[in-house]
């Protein structure tokens, strides 16, 4: 599930395989894609808001034109694929599998530019920098490992987690949080690979992290145990953070969060 660059679209999956667009003016559906064969469990746009990504349970990413929903090329792994994203300039597709592989994908080819093989266990999140030259990657093996995207070279492997479960850059490239199954946030220096702030107030695991209003500091989490989104106001200079909001009203379990480019609208699913 994801906002458009634009704001103007929302797109999720669903039990069935499908991929359907909302206008979020209105709540219309803006279109329908051709199914999965099995369940859809997440969708992403590319930075252009011209195409999707749609990663599902059968194994495959798929491509769609926006324009008409229509399908562009099917990406495989030999297993589930957990987690998908696009490089900034939309070229280069990430994607990370039960199979422990993280895969690049050239978007225009859909040739496989690259394999990363180091984790130990499942793949459950991957991350570009808003500058397109690091990649993360977060495993149930216990690490999140940096990587070089211009010659594929590992950084560093974070660790000191349980199983890792989503990372994510800061919009200024700097940072990289990275969350695990027992609520544990931990934010690392993307020039050291060095863990600046460890949060564990958290009660449940996370599922999902979102940078919000970057310039005040706010990260915005999110958790499936009991459907808790929380807020946090993060202050390095300081060594501080504030819970700025504790959200627990939802009521099934929550995996996906996303934030719309100007802050003000939330998704969850």
């Amino acid at each position: 599930m994801s906002f458009s660059p634009s704001g103007k679209y929302l797109a999720a999956g669903d039990e069935d395989g499908i991929v359907k667009v909302w206008r979020v003016e209105d709540g219309e559906v803006r279109n329908t894609s051709e199914r999965h064969a099995l369940e859809v469990s997440n969708v992403i746009f590319s930075p252009d808001g011209k195409s999707l990504a749609s990663r599902g349970q059968d194994n495959v990413v798929r491509l769609w034109s926006m324009e008409n929903g229509k399908a562009l090329h099917p990406l495989r792994h030999s297993n589930t694929i957990l987690s998908v994203s696009f490089s900034p300039n939309g070229d280069v597709l990430a994607s990370g599998s039960e199979d422990k592989t993280v895969k690049l994908w050239n978007v225009e080819s859909k040739e496989i530019l690259h394999t990363f093989d180091a984790h130990n266990d499942v793949v459950r999140s991957v991350s570009f920098s808003s500058n397109g030259k690091f990649l993360a990657s977060a495993s149930h093996d216990r690490t999140a490992r940096l990587w070089r995207v211009a010659d594929w070279k590992e950084l560093y492997t974070l660790k000191n987690h349980n199983q890792v479960r989503s990372v994510h850059f800061s919009p200024d490239e700097d940072f990289l949080a990275s969350v695990d199954q027992h609520g544990i946030m931990m934010l690392w220096s993307v020039k050291t690979g060095k863990c600046e702030r460890k949060l564990e107030d958290f009660f449940g695991w996370i599922d999902s992290i979102a940078w919000q209003d970057f310039s005040k500091g706010r990260i915005k989490v999110g958790g499936s145990k009991g459907g808790a989104v929380q807020v946090w106001n993060v202050k390095f200079k300081e060594n501080s953070c504030t819970t700025m909001l504790n959200w627990t009203s939802y009521q099934n379990e929550l995996t996906l969060l996303d934030i719309s480019i100007d802050n003000v609208l939330n998704a969850i699913a």
